[in-house]
């Protein structure tokens, strides 16, 4: 089966996406000797966590990227997982104070995508 445009649309911003997030790893380990040079220890431990997060999210979205590139099914599986992860991320981040504005952007792109995924024609070209 041909990969359906929307697809592609999504791996390529996962693509982009990801590698993103793995530059901001690198820059949160900057973060990190930045922090431990100046002796902030809620520095270091900020640092950590945003770049482990970055990481973590970065190799997400690469292997969803890679996944749905070539319509592997368990991409399809991921894809649904990181939007799940994204909707929890944006409450969290209101939760820590920021704008709800930004809470509903990010629910309804999660949305729209997870509806996506939901089409038929998508679950068949992931062999789902």
């Amino acid at each position: 089966m041909k990969r359906p445009t929307g697809i592609t649309i999504l791996a390529i911003l996962a693509l982009i996406g990801g590698i993103l997030n793995l530059i901001a790893f690198i820059g949160a380990l900057g973060a990190v000797f930045a922090a431990t040079a100046a002796g902030l220890p809620g520095g270091v431990a900020l640092a950590i966590v945003t770049g482990l997060l970055a990481l973590i999210s970065g190799v997400l979205l690469l292997a969803f990227a890679v996944g749905a590139f070539i319509l592997i099914p368990w991409a399809w599986t991921l894809g649904l997982i990181i939007m799940g992860l994204r909707v929890l991320g944006s409450l969290i981040d209101v939760a820590t104070g920021a704008s709800v504005g930004s809470l509903i952007v990010s629910i309804v792109i999660a949305g729209v995508v997870i509806w996506y995924l939901y089409r038929p024609h998508v679950r068949v070209a992931f062999g789902k």
